[in-house]
C-alpha cells in the first residue's frame, strides 16, 4: 500500500532517481560490508568480512586466488602480514621475510599461535633480504621493501616457479617491464579496491606458461557479490 501511494504522489523522474540511488547505495554496502572494507578502515587491519586475515592485495586478486587449489605449493613471501596467515591456511609451506623488527614480533606471535607450516625470519640487511629466496618455491610474492631488487633475484632463481605476485605494480612500471623481459610469463593485472585504502590500485600476477596447468580451480566461479545464476545461452 505504501509503495502504491508513493508511486501516485511522487513524479516518475523522482522515483527513477530514487531507484538509481538505491543501486548506488547497494554498491557501497557491498564494498563496506560484504568485502569487509569498513572494518579494515576502522581497525587498520587487513581482514575479510568475517574478520579473518586477508592479503592486502586488491580484492579481485584475492578472489582469483581464493578459487585456486593451493595446497600443493610452497610459497616465498617478501613482506609479511595478514597475507602470511592467509597463505599459511592454504599453501603447503610458507617462507616469509620481514625487515621491520616490531612488525615481525607482532606477526610472529600470530603465526606461533596458529600455524606450523611457516618459516618466518627478520632480515634488516638489504643484500641478504633481497637474495634470501631460492629456486625451491612455486609461488613468489613481492610485497615488501626493495621490490626491484627482489624481482631481479626471483627472475634469476625462480624461473621454475608457477606464479609471481607483485603488489602495487602500478607504482613499479619499470619493475613490471623487467619481469616481462626476463621471465616472459603471462601477466594478469587485477585493478580495484582492497582493504584499508581509499583508492584503487593494481596487483599483478605473472603465471609461468610451462606450469599453468597446475593451477586448478577448487570451486566454481563466483564473485563475492555476484549473482548466483547461469545464463540461458550457456550450453
Amino acid at each position: 500500500m505504501i509503495k502504491k501511494i508513493v508511486r501516485i504522489l511522487l513524479p516518475k523522474i523522482v522515483l527513477e532517481q530514487f531507484q538509481r540511488g538505491k543501486k548506488q547505495a547497494r554498491n557501497f554496502i557491498s564494498l563496506a560490508k560484504d568485502y569487509g572494507q569498513w572494518v579494515t578502515i576502522r581497525d587498520w587491519d587487513s581482514v575479510d568480512k568475517d574478520k579473518k586475515p586477508t592479503p592486502w592485495y586488491t580484492y579481485p586478486t584475492t578472489e582469483f586466488l581464493s578459487h585456486l587449489e593451493l595446497a600443493q605449493f610452497n610459497v616465498f613471501e617478501y613482506g609479511s602480514g595478514n597475507s602470511t596467515l592467509w597463505w599459511a591456511a592454504r599453501a603447503k609451506q610458507v617462507n616469509s621475510v620481514e625487515d621491520d623488527g616490531d612488525w615481525y614480533k607482532k606477526i610472529k606471535t600470530k603465526i606461533a599461535n596458529s600455524f606450523k607450516n611457516v618459516a618466518y625470519i627478520c632480515e634488516l640487511e638489504k643484500e641478504k633480504y633481497t637474495k634470501i629466496a631460492t629456486k625451491d618455491f612455486d609461488i613468489f610474492i613481492i610485497d615488501g621493501k626493495h621490490r626491484r631488487e627482489c624481482a631481479e633475484h626471483v627472475a634469476n632463481c625462480g624461473r621454475g616457479g608457477v606464479m609471481l605476485i607483485l603488489d602495487n605494480s602500478d607504482w613499479y612500471p619499470k619493475t613490471v617491464d623487467f619481469i616481462q623481459q626476463n621471465l616472459g610469463w603471462t601477466q594478469i593485472d587485477f585493478h580495484g579496491f582492497g582493504p584499508i585504502n581509499n583508492y584503487t590500485w593494481t596487483t599483478s600476477v605473472f603465471i609461468n606458461p610451462e606450469r599453468h596447468k597446475e593451477l586448478t580451480y577448487k570451486q566454481p566461479l563466483k564473485s563475492q557479490c555476484g549473482l548466483a545464476q547461469v545464463a540461458d545461452g550457456d550450453y
